[in-house]
């Protein structure tokens, strides 16, 4: 095969002659990918970056290089893209401050403009045709050529306009320049039947449309946030303001191993720890309601955290803080999450970026990005965040005020002394009941099920003892409420401790000597009767639970684990091995003149034998005109006078080229070989004069 067997004209245009000009709407108008280069440098503050990048990106098309990329070259900018983003992405996760995988993932897209500039420029710059599919996605490489072209421009706007997204400016701006790159990558599909007007006016109504339902859903969303805030509630397993109890219900009471919260406690606290969730003050048998329904936000910020109670003495600074704090970790799925407090929790800090809101009844809300959360709790002596006693936490309903009364003779709780009053309360349940999973169907003569729970099984669980034990408080005189979170009892063998779905429990709060203190009336055999029922998927789960909060520990954690220095080096090393991988090989390339370029395995079909013929018959006044097509300029150079014979089998080889270059499926290697040769023996005959000669270039007598 002689050396021009690889070549292919190149016009003006950029089209590629000999091969399927690229249709107008395929390229990118001129000026839409710098455009939308401006416009993410513009959002996220870039400007000294987005604009070189614009004008090398828009002016690409004006040079002429003397070397231009093979398919293995295209490829190899891309890989160097993806190489950048990998770079990218590593360097977030080890710089950035908790939570490290959602900033990173922002961080990532916000720089996608630069980590996919190679691939961009190699396009405007070295290439110029539409790239194949293959070139984005590593994976089908090895396979044949898809025949899917893409104009990597278009692409790349889209990544452009995402990553302005991410700079969270809310105005018109964005929306605006949005709708603009949207309307001026769709101008060239209009139909060219209808005046320009009307496709015009369409893109305006569907962007004003568009802006109005944006608009509507905003307001829509904020109208609606007071309503949905209890739905939003459930979904964490904690609603702040209303709870249903399993009391009443027959059967065993079944709950899961899961583990929801990993805590570490100060050095030389006693167990159990109650974190508290939710207060409740109103009952109305099976469910507890809180009163009054609001949260109000908590001033602070991540840097110096939220006061819960202003007027508070101020936690220690530093190391003194964290060794004297309850820190927590846990997974919120949908980034809203009712903290888990202990008692007299004054100030929290650790949390990133985030909406902190308390209720009345000491409830505090965490709205922050979704993943894991880690919080510290750090505790100020006799500093109460819940509202002082009201006329709710002395109600006793009075379905229940029978039973509740009759204890309250039993145990002479009338005119007793506070602490008196609670000490024979706490002794009555110790002596009289015991804790069961198992509950019964309750006695007809029974007027509800916590009466029966007093007057004649006396057994049940959590629930059943800390409704109870509220009402009998309050029918000594003393404010109480239903308050529920978890028990923190189960150490692990790294000095953590682990909390369950089935650690959840329910426990009283009541008024005394001027605070609410804490009063747990179950008896402490409950945790070892739940903890028996593990078993194997027990062990399996906590070991998939390990490694989840092992990676939600790093991602929140505020001090590295490793020096970060020596994960600088460690990712520069490994950034440098990745990018030996890709480049040890050098690119084939082909050196090419201001008018053709050898262009190989760009353009499917690019190294037909065929261009030959069209090569030489160009050069004898028989060539190919730009807009016309192979059966069109076959039948011309068959009527030619000067081209004599061999047109059928002319027609036979460009059949065998078609095949070649627009058959989707790959050309059998003995039809390749067959188009080799019979384009050989054609411009053999041709050279010989057997074909016939063109006119200026007779044979000489």
């Amino acid at each position: 095969m002689s050396a021009g067997a690889n070549r292919i004209d190149v016009h003006e245009s950029g089209a590629v002659a000999g091969s399927a000009s690229v249709p107008a709407f395929a390229r990118t108008p001129f000026g839409m990918v710098g455009a939308a280069v401006l416009f993410w440098g513009w959002q996220t503050g870039m400007l000294l970056v987005a604009v070189p990048l614009a004008l090398v990106i828009e002016t690409g098309v004006l040079w002429r290089p003397r070397w231009v990329l093979d398919t293995d070259g295209i490829n190899r900018f891309a890989d160097l893209s993806s190489l950048a983003l990998i770079g990218v992405g590593a360097w977030f996760l080890v710089t950035l401050e908790a939570p490290r995988a959602a900033r990173t993932v922002i961080g990532m897209a916000q720089w996608l403009p630069l980590t996919l500039s190679p691939l961009v420029l190699a396009q405007a710059c070295l290439a110029r045709v539409p790239l194949d599919l293959s070139v984005l996605f590593v994976t089908i490489r090895a396979r044949p050529e898809t025949g899917l072209k893409v104009h990597f421009g278009f692409v790349y706007t889209i990544a452009c306009v995402l990553a302005a997204a991410t700079a969270n400016v809310r105005d018109e701006m964005f929306y605006g320049g949005a709708a603009v790159f949207a309307a001026w990558s769709l101008w060239n599909l209009r139909s060219r039947r209808y005046n320009r007007l009307i496709p015009f006016g369409m893109l305006m109504l569907a962007s004003v449309m568009g802006y109005a339902g944006h608009i509507g859903l905003n307001q829509f969303q904020g109208a609606l946030t007071e309503w949905v805030s209890e739905q939003i509630m459930r979904s964490v397993n904690t609603n702040p303001f209303r709870t249903h109890t399993d009391i009443g219900q027959i059967g065993e009471l079944k709950q899961s191993e899961r583990i929801l919260l990993r805590v570490r406690l100060p050095e030389g606290e006693k167990t159990p720890v109650l974190l508290h969730r939710a207060s409740y003050n109103v009952f109305s048998s099976p469910a507890w309601i809180a009163r009054p329904l609001r949260f109000d936000p908590v001033a602070g910020e991540s840097a110096t955290g939220w006061s819960l109670r202003p007027d508070a003495q101020p936690p220690p600074e530093g190391a003194a803080r964290r060794e004297q704090a309850v820190e927590v970790l846990e997974y919120a799925r949908n980034g809203r999450t009712i903290a888990a407090l202990p008692m007299d929790t004054v100030h929290v800090d650790g949390l990133p970026p985030s909406e902190l809101r308390r209720s009345p009844m000491g409830s505090v809300n965490i709205d922050t990005a979704a993943g894991f959360l880690r919080y510290r709790a750090t505790r100020g002596e006799g500093a109460q965040v819940e509202i002082e006693p009201g006329e709710f936490d002395m109600r006793v309903p009075p379905r229940e005020a029978d039973a509740i009364h009759a204890i309250g003779l039993e145990l002479g709780l009338q005119g007793l002394d506070p602490v008196e009053a609670r000490r024979r309360v706490e002794q009555f349940f110790a002596e009289n009941f015991h804790y069961s999973t198992w509950l019964e169907a309750s006695s007809p003569f029974a007027p509800t099920p916590l009466s029966a729970f007093l007057l004649k099984t006396r057994a049940g669980h959590c629930e059943y003892f800390a409704s109870a034990t509220t009402l009998l408080l309050r029918e000594a005189g003393i404010p109480a409420r239903y308050a529920t979170g978890f028990s923190v009892q189960e150490q692990t063998g790294s000095g953590d401790y682990v909390v369950r779905e089935r650690h959840a429990h329910a426990w009283v709060r009541a008024w005394m000597d001027g605070k609410w203190v804490d009063i747990d009336t179950t008896p402490p055999q409950w945790f070892s009767v739940e903890g028996g029922k593990g078993g194997l998927w027990e062990s399996l789960s906590d070991a998939w639970s390990w490694l989840k909060f092992t990676w939600g520990r790093y991602q929140t954690n505020e001090e590295d684990a490793v020096p970060r220095p020596v994960l600088i080096g460690l990712l520069v090393l490994l950034f440098g091995w990745l990018a030996w991988r890709i480049f040890r090989q050098p690119s084939r390339r082909a050196q090419v003149d201001a008018k053709a370029i050898d262009w190989p395995g760009i353009v499917k079909g690019a190294d037909s034998e065929f261009y030959e013929i069209e090569a030489m018959l160009a050069g004898r006044s028989l060539g190919r005109r730009a807009s016309e097509s192979l059966s069109e300029w076959l039948a011309r150079v068959a009527r030619s006078e000067v081209f004599g014979k061999g047109a059928d089998e002319l027609r036979s080889i460009v059949a065998l080229h078609c095949r070649l270059r627009f058959d989707p499926q790959p050309m059998e290697a003995a039809a390749r070989e067959e188009l080799r040769l019979s384009v050989r023996r054609w411009l053999e005959s041709f050279r010989r004069g057997d074909v016939g000669q063109a006119v200026g270039h007779q044979p000489t007598p």
